[in-house]
């Protein structure tokens, strides 16, 4: 080797202090982008699929049995359907039960769900063919009141809807006010 390339080699290196006193930092920054990524966090959510060739009937209810995370909790209920383009209504008409374990009616809410606008723009989230539309029908409910629930469809001119192609409940913690 010639003075020139031993030269090369005798570049003085950083303190690994200072480098290392950076790491704290970057693990701070990085864990607060997680946290504000998060999604929302849901108790329960679950979305059941619709016979596509016979539509959602009238007498065809749909019984979802949620989780709870907390038994001493209280919970906020919403219920959601998906639906395609070709979907016939502004809205979908729902009588949502909540049971408790003895298969009692403790809330029964009747809700008219708007799917889309008085131009025909769809509400609610989604795009291509499937959009997802989604109400709360009930607040601060303690999970022996909702240990069942039961969505019907109510639409007053059809015996079957079609073109909904799941309908679902979301559950979540109620907030602290």
């Amino acid at each position: 080797m010639t003075a020139k390339s031993d030269e090369i080699f005798k570049v003085p290196l950083k303190p690994m202090r200072a480098v290392t006193k950076r790491w704290p930092i970057a693990w701070v920054v990085m864990a607060l982008l997680v946290c504000a990524c998060a999604p929302e966090q849901r108790s329960y959510g679950e979305f059941r699929p619709l016979p596509a060739d016979e539509g959602w009937r009238r007498n065809m209810p749909l019984v979802f049995e949620p989780q709870f995370a907390d038994s001493d909790a209280t919970y906020d209920v919403t219920v959601g359907i998906r639906h395609t383009n070709d979907y016939a209504y502004r809205n979908v008409s729902l009588l949502v039960d909540l049971m408790d374990s003895a298969a009692c009616v403790r809330h029964r809410k009747m809700v008219n769900l708007q799917v889309a606008d008085e131009y025909g723009n769809w509400l609610g989230t989604g795009f291509g063919a499937l959009f997802q539309c989604q109400t709360t029908v009930a607040t601060a409910v303690s999970p022996s009141e909702a240990h069942r629930v039961v969505v019907w469809q109510v639409m007053d001119d059809t015996a079957a809807v079609n073109n909904v192609t799941d309908v679902g409940i979301l559950i979540h913690k109620t907030a602290i006010q």
